[in-house]
């Protein structure tokens, strides 16, 4: 499942941002915790569903999905 691998990546990267304050955590002083961490949380959240939308995609059976190499209709 390279979906989720490569979810659990980009989560794991969103904590180390959000740790380290850096990445899009820079501007976060340390008052401002419970805002980093909505914006943490949102980014995850965004990761999860992106995830989700590919997984989506996936599963649907081959006859339900657009055509890849169709020539043009006429």
């Amino acid at each position: 499942m390279v979906a989720g691998r490569e979810t659990a990546d980009a989560i794991e990267e969103e904590v180390n941002a959000v740790t380290l304050g850096i990445g899009p955590y820079r501007d976060f002083g340390p008052s401002q915790d419970q805002e980093a961490l909505k914006l943490f949380t949102q980014r995850v959240e965004d990761h999860r569903n992106e995830q989700r939308r590919r997984q989506q995609q996936l599963d649907q059976p081959a006859d339900h999905a657009p055509p890849t190499d169709a020539a043009p209709p006429a």
